[in-house]
């Protein structure tokens, strides 16, 4: 990452001295660790999770040399022509240049590389920034406490890096958003920002921010988790799978809702393993490209709503999607007028799967798409098929709380089972984790039957061994196997 070093030249005295760096380091380590990367640890400790930046015996004359030779890295990196740029890369390369002269045997990549970050880069935020692969989201809630970030493995976890003080954080914060011509000042207090990889910056200042400059960057490159992963890490169990394999390819529409950061894009994502190859999809997304589909779906296109000077609405682009003879949309949110269009659709016969942000509760989804914004009109609101609800805790990480699924009374139309509630049935077919055994009804199953001319006592056996069929990625043998690749050799065609 090439980064312009004229702030080293334009800072005055009485700002950030060369040989200070913009954060703390603590001596804070998970109790057991697990190392995936050179420097970094995270795991358990006592109750929290932590991620740390770590070496062999790191200690505080570690972080007095850092002092001594950063100065000397800074006067070499401000040599370079005003027209060129530093990268990360060249400051490390300078740094351990330099420690050469000295006789430093432990230690000596990661000075270099602390060094590198808070030369060219932007201190904590880059350095984190390394491991976007596991991080998905760096939180700083204030300049004094200590940065967290959200790992895809372990959840939020605490890190052993703070920055100084108010007035490196905003530096740095102000460093990394450079490039998209913006700036966190008393005249922009608050900004949205997406960085040119794609990762997004959202922060405020004093006073509305009560404690201080606070800011979030959910970054775009963390790893895409497939079916394997959320198998292995409990989000969802081989039966809700197989439960949702079948009812994409019997064409049902699907609504996955819960709060921010529920893991509600990463389930969609996994989902299109699901697909048929044949099918065509198109994905539609506000800016960010965020819904992973993978190669293993080769008639796919993606579209994108703001971007560039003059952005499309991103309720434009499902109407021109729905004019491209799609077989599926796959939105990655729906939170305004947008929602009416693709329930349109659905009424037309194009099946969609997106996100949504509701409670875990099946009335409150539906309240939330019948009002403002939403507004999707009751008559439309009957192809909705399924919620799949999200839940988030730091115990328990993401997980599959609940799939609904809606049946749609018509007028005057009278159920045994169930309540009716303004003209529908909520159904729970999974809840906490329960088996196929339980599901005793169930449109996935009627749909699926007649989709393949068979009975809902064969769809359920198919369902059955479906589960079976994930259940085996779970096992040793096949933790080398590609997802996708396998979900593909099961051979089902409809």
């Amino acid at each position: 990452m090439m980064q312009k070093l004229f702030h080293l030249r334009k800072r005055t005295p009485d700002e950030i001295r060369s040989s200070d760096l913009s954060f703390n380091i603590a001596f804070d380590y998970p109790d057991a660790p697990e190392s995936y990367m050179p420097f970094r640890a995270v795991g358990r400790q006592g109750n929290a999770n932590v991620y740390s930046i770590v070496a062999p015996n790191l200690s505080r004359s570690d972080l007095a040399i850092i002092s001594y030779i950063k100065p000397q890295v800074v006067s070499k990196l401000v040599e370079v022509p005003s027209d060129e740029s530093a990268s990360i890369a060249d400051a490390k390369k300078v740094a351990l240049s330099i420690l050469s002269n000295y006789a430093i045997s432990e230690n000596k990549e990661l000075i270099a590389d602390i060094i590198a970050h808070d030369t060219a880069g932007y201190g904590p935020f880059s350095l984190l920034m390394e491991d976007s692969k596991n991080i998905e989201e760096i939180i700083v809630n204030d300049p004094s406490s200590r940065i967290s970030v959200y790992h895809s493995t372990h959840g939020y976890c605490r890190t052993n890096l703070s920055f100084r003080g108010e007035r490196e954080f905003r530096y740095m914060l102000n460093k990394m958003i450079e490039n998209t011509g913006k700036e966190v000042n008393a005249v922009t207090p608050i900004i949205d920002a997406q960085l040119p990889d794609g990762s997004r910056v959202h922060a405020q200042l004093s006073p509305y921010a009560v404690r201080g400059t606070s800011a979030s960057i959910r970054l775009s490159g963390s790893k895409r988790l497939g079916i394997k992963e959320l198998l292995k890490n409990g989000t969802a169990t081989p039966d809700a799978l197989a439960y949702l394999w079948l009812s994409i390819e019997a064409g049902l529409n699907i609504i996955i809702a819960g709060a921010p950061s529920s893991g509600k894009t990463t389930l969609l994502s996994a989902l299109c393993a699901f697909i048929p190859k044949s099918k065509r999809v198109i994905t539609v997304e506000e800016d960010v490209n965020e819904v992973k589909i993978g190669e293993y779906l080769t008639n796919n296109v993606a579209l994108q709503g703001a971007s560039g000077d003059k952005p499309i609405h991103v309720n434009e682009q499902i109407i021109n999607a729905l004019h491209m003879r799609p077989d599926m949309l796959i939105i990655g949110e729906v939170r305004g007028q947008e929602t009416k269009e693709v329930f349109f659709g659905a009424n037309v016969g194009v099946p969609f799967a997106t996100t949504m942000h509701s409670n875990l509760d099946s009335n409150a989804l539906i309240n939330r798409l019948i009002s403002k914004p939403m507004s999707v009109e009751p008559q439309s609101l009957s192809a909705l098929d399924l919620a799949v609800l999200m839940n988030s805790s730091g115990i328990n990480g993401r997980k599959v709380e609940k799939i609904i699924e809606y049946k749609w009374l018509a007028k005057g139309e009278v159920e045994e089972e169930g309540v009716n509630h303004d003209g529908y049935i909520a159904n729970e077919v999974f809840s906490g984790g329960n088996s196929l055994e339980t599901i005793k009804k169930s449109k996935v199953l009627s749909k699926y039957a007649s989709a393949t001319m068979s009975s809902t006592s064969a769809a359920m056996k198919e369902m059955k061994r479906r589960a079976a069929f994930l259940n085996r990625l779970l096992m040793q043998e096949y933790e080398s196997v590609n997802a996708a690749e396998y979900v593909r050799s099961y051979g089902v065609t409809l």
